[in-house]
């Protein structure tokens, strides 16, 4: 049996949930019972659920959380907590968990533990449930903990840092294997950790599986469109991508549609409305759409005719670029050359690269698009091969007592940063 560690499980409005799900999904196609210890109300895959509810509600019993690990400045006690509790809101959930007699009774009876985050928190009591029954504990990175961290806390402050440093280390060095989302993630935390680097496996983000969007169907006369999900990045790298549509506009011969679909903040809002001013005389639309459910965001985007990705990180790759290669429509992307998402787009000709320190672009992305033509998503990134490497690092760890048991004195002792 395998044994998931995610508070957010189950809550479909957490990007986390969809990995959790996921995982659960595979190790169940591959023959293991599996259990999720959350937070609430969670059905996937017929999983069996320990609940353990939150004291402090950042993860109410309804499944839905609210914003306490998001971006952007915290107000009252929500910031607060967020400044106060180490390494973030969900440790009193998961110090409950710790003390749960039912999450320490299941861990006993498990044959790996798996943990997933941001938050920190799950990773902390998942080690601890681990090494109390003496089982392997598998972390699962989908950003980087002190690696481009979003918490304004440990930006901010050098003593925050140090002290979610000497956690970090210590989870790490007892974790068993680790899985990141991308080989720059690695890199940034073998860096840190030199003793860990052959415990540390990239598992990136999938293309959705049975994904089989139809061609586009706008209205007969309706102008092409442009879409762009999720929120923008930065003044900086937003101007660069809202200039290089502005000179698309001013090459092309006929009108298109811009959509950008998210939540997206006043500031964002109001560059959006000066780029609206500016594409205007070239018969361009600008919209903006709200957020909305997965699905739904899904659907908009297989009916896009082109598709606009911004990412100024160097390590992360955005989870919608994946969303994005499953419709087979062309990506305008901007990054930096030596980022993530630079390297696994390289070779992609669905992708169209641009630096996105240069603020420059060749015009031609739009004048170029082949409405008809949808490219094939790259085998290694589809679910089915993801999902084989997720399975295979399990059972390899659930089968290798040696491996769950090596270097017995690294699970006394920290992991030291690297000079």
């Amino acid at each position: 049996m395998a044994t998931l560690v995610a508070p957010f499980a189950g809550d479909t409005s957490h990007l986390g949930h969809r990995r959790a799900s996921r995982f659960a999904r595979w190790l169940t196609d591959a023959g293991y019972d599996i259990s999720i210890i959350c937070s609430g109300d969670c059905t996937i895959h017929g999983a069996s659920v320990v609940s353990i509810r939150d004291p402090l509600g950042v993860w109410p019993a309804s499944g839905k959380s609210t914003p306490a690990a998001t971006r952007g400045p915290a107000k009252g006690g929500r910031g607060i907590a967020r400044r106060v509790l180490v390494p973030d809101p969900s440790i009193g959930w998961a110090l409950r968990v710790c003390c749960s007699r039912a999450a320490r009774a299941l861990a006993a009876r498990s044959s790996v533990l798996i943990s997933t985050g941001p938050p920190e928190s799950p990773h902390v009591c998942a080690s601890f449930l681990a090494r109390t029954a003496g089982i392997p504990h598998v972390m699962d990175y989908r950003d980087g903990w002190l690696d481009e961290p979003l918490k304004q806390e440990i930006r901010s402050s050098g003593l925050r840092r140090t002290i979610e440093g000497l956690l970090e280390a210590w989870v790490v060095s007892r974790a068993t294997a680790i899985t990141v989302t991308s080989d720059e993630w690695g890199t940034e935390l073998t860096g840190r950790y030199a003793s860990v680097h052959t415990r540390v496996h990239t598992l990136t983000n999938v293309i959705p599986a049975n994904f089989l969007p139809a061609e586009s169907q706008g209205e007969a006369g309706a102008p092409p469109r442009l879409l762009y999900a999720g929120r923008l990045s930065g003044s900086r790298s937003t101007q660069s991508l809202l200039s290089i549509l502005e000179r698309e506009a001013a090459a092309t011969t006929k009108p298109w549609e811009v959509v950008f679909m998210g939540d997206l903040s006043e500031s964002e809002l109001t560059e959006i409305g000066r780029f609206r001013d500016a594409v205007a005389e070239f018969g361009w639309t600008v919209l903006h759409q709200s957020a909305c459910d997965y699905q739904s965001a899904l659907a908009a985007i297989a009916q896009a005719d082109g598709l606009l990705l911004l990412s100024a990180s160097h390590a992360a790759i955005p989870s919608k670029l994946f969303d994005y290669l499953a419709t087979g429509r062309p990506i305008l992307c901007l990054a930096h050359p030596d980022s993530a998402v630079w390297r696994l787009c390289r070779d992609l000709t669905q992708v169209w690269l641009t630096d996105i320190s240069a603020g420059i672009s060749t015009v031609g992305f739009c004048s170029q698009l082949n409405m008809n033509r949808r490219k094939q998503p790259p085998l290694e990134l589809t679910e089915a091969r993801v999902a084989e490497r997720f399975v295979n690092l399990v059972e390899g760890i659930r089968n290798d007592s040696q491996l769950a048991r090596s270097t017995p004195g690294l699970g006394r002792r920290q992991a030291r940063p690297t000079s």
